[in-house]
């Protein structure tokens, strides 16, 4: 099952990596990452689509999410890919 979260975090390459490297050693499969600039400059918009294989639960994968400081505001989008 795959499904895409949207993110609000702060605008630098840090707080995407952290993202990144806290669903990796999660062992949750990324297939899609895209990251917006929003209209305040301090801030970006990350979509990101994560795969389920080992069935940890994408509710697993939101709470490590809301644990990151740099994450400041994170959705789980209805719609399954």
């Amino acid at each position: 099952m795959s499904k895409t979260l949207s993110l609000q975090l702060q605008n630098d390459m840090d707080s995407l990596m952290r993202v990144l490297s806290t669903l990796r050693r999660k062992k949750f499969n990324i297939s899609n990452v895209n990251m917006k600039k929003t209209s305040d400059t301090d801030s970006s918009k990350l979509f990101i689509t994560i795969e389920d294989h080992l069935g940890l639960g994408i509710n697993q994968a939101v709470k490590q999410m809301k644990k990151l400081v740099d994450v400041t505001e994170i959705k789980e989008l209805k719609e399954e890919i």
